[in-house]
């Protein structure tokens, strides 16, 4: 599973969270699909908003579901709220 946190002031790009995204959903295992969604709200989060992406964009830059994009706004919602193991 990539976590991939840039330090600095560079901000990723919609690709390189489609990617990531991507990547998380795909190799989660059966059952752990939509707590992924999450954790990946929850981790990029500050990303996210940093750079005014969506969800939604996010999701189909992944070539994801657009269901998806409601799991990964969720995480975003979380992020205020917990931070990951």
């Amino acid at each position: 599973m990539v976590f991939i946190k840039r330090k600095g002031t560079s901000q990723m790009t919609l690709h390189e969270l489609g990617k990531i995204l991507n990547e998380m959903y795909s190799t989660a295992a059966w059952g752990e699909k939509t707590a992924t969604a999450h954790l990946f709200g929850i981790i990029y989060a500050g990303e996210i908003n940093k750079g005014g992406y969506s969800a939604a964009g996010i999701a189909r830059e992944a070539g994801l579901h657009d269901t998806v994009n409601t799991e990964v706004s969720a995480g975003i919602k979380l992020s205020q709220y917990v931070t990951p193991k």
